[in-house]
């Protein structure tokens, strides 16, 4: 133990990667970030922004953290809700903003209420972001047509199997014993341990039960237990699995007590799974239920550029923690807030706003 401590400190103090940071300021004082063998979650009421949370998070920031520092990633997204091609159009609008900083979504691009304005065209054509845009997509494998919960964990492992070796005890098992059959393995070694694998599910409500799973909640707890005891732990790959809050915390109950914020229990469709996730992140949007201030924040002002995000659950690490965020869904553009005291730097904020 004392050796894996030692070499862990010092491949830090060399520059190596042991885990994806958080491109959020203060968040990594809370929160690793992305962690090998980790298995995350993110949950909110629905469309209060989960997906946008998550790509940001785990797929934008992520990308440019390995473009940067050269670092053999691969993420594996299962778009249950989305096709690839409304993903795409995501990733595109995100880097549009952040290159040209023009605020364009899939309505605009595909001009579903007017003809999108010819200089943005003509703009974004003579840019990078068709090169940014392919460079991105390298490092993503999208399937938006596997729904069942067997499907998702074979799929990644025989992605894992591509990288690397797969053992029953000493014995190494050939890519034929896969093929007809489920051998018993009892530890995997990949070619190259500093790879990078990350695996997103969004989102596990839409998940089909599959033979021998009675209903959603079966189908649900079984892709989880495979995220948890095969793909995390066997695999040492991270795992974010984005849940709904169940529908009743938004009942009539819970808004006249004011406790409309998620939490574990609150785990739509089983709750079962919040003993399996490592780590759980909810996000809050405090004006959607008429609430006007919010730990001293003046949520009319920040309107719907606000949300807060609260970490539910942390195995290695506090929680109760509430991360104030600036958050433009139609882009991605999610930053960290300044302190509610902070009047000049928040007024900053609130004339970028009204500048929207």
């Amino acid at each position: 133990m004392i050796d894996k401590i030692k070499k862990a400190r010092q491949d830090k103090l060399e520059g190596k990667l042991n885990c994806i940071p958080f491109n959020l300021p203060r968040l990594g004082s809370i929160v690793p970030g992305i962690v090998k063998g980790s298995l995350d979650c993110i949950t909110a009421n629905s469309s209060v922004g989960k997906t946008t949370l998550a790509k940001k998070l785990y797929v934008y920031d992520a990308i440019e953290f390995a473009i940067k520092h050269d670092l053999n990633y691969k993420l594996i997204y299962f778009g249950l809700e989305e096709s690839e091609e409304e993903f795409d159009f995501g990733l595109f609008s995100y880097l549009v903003h952040k290159t040209l900083n023009i605020r364009s979504n899939i309505n605009d691009f595909q001009s579903f209420v007017e003809p999108y304005p010819q200089e943005h065209l003509d703009t974004i054509e003579k840019s990078n972001v068709q090169e940014l845009f392919n460079q991105y997509k390298s490092y993503i494998t999208f399937y938006d047509y596997i729904y069942n919960s067997y499907g998702i964990y074979k799929t990644v492992r025989d992605y894992a199997r591509s990288i690397g070796t797969f053992y029953n005890n000493d014995v190494a098992l050939s890519p034929q014993d896969f093929i007809d059959t489920n051998p018993p393995y009892t530890h995997f070694k990949p070619n190259n341990p500093n790879q990078f694998t990350s695996v997103i599910i969004d989102h596990v409500s839409e998940l089909i039960p599959q033979k021998g799973e009675t209903n959603l909640k079966a189908a649900i707890d079984n892709l989880v237990r495979y995220m948890r005891l095969y793909v995390t732990k066997m695999f040492n790959f991270n795992a974010l699995c984005i849940q709904q809050q169940d529908s009743s915390q938004e009942s009539v109950d819970n808004k006249k007590e004011n406790y409309m914020e998620p939490k574990l229990q609150g785990l739509g469709d089983s709750k079962t799974t919040g003993r399996a996730y490592m780590n759980v992140f909810g996000l809050y949007n405090p004006i959607r239920y008429g609430v006007n201030t919010y730990e001293g924040y003046n949520t009319n002002k920040l309107d719907k550029y606000f949300r807060v995000m609260n970490i539910i659950k942390q195995r290695y690490g506090s929680v109760g923690e509430k991360v104030p965020l600036y958050f433009d869904g139609k882009v991605s553009d999610i930053r960290i807030l300044p302190p509610a005291n902070d009047a000049a730097n928040l007024d900053k904020v609130y004339k970028k706003i009204n500048s929207l």
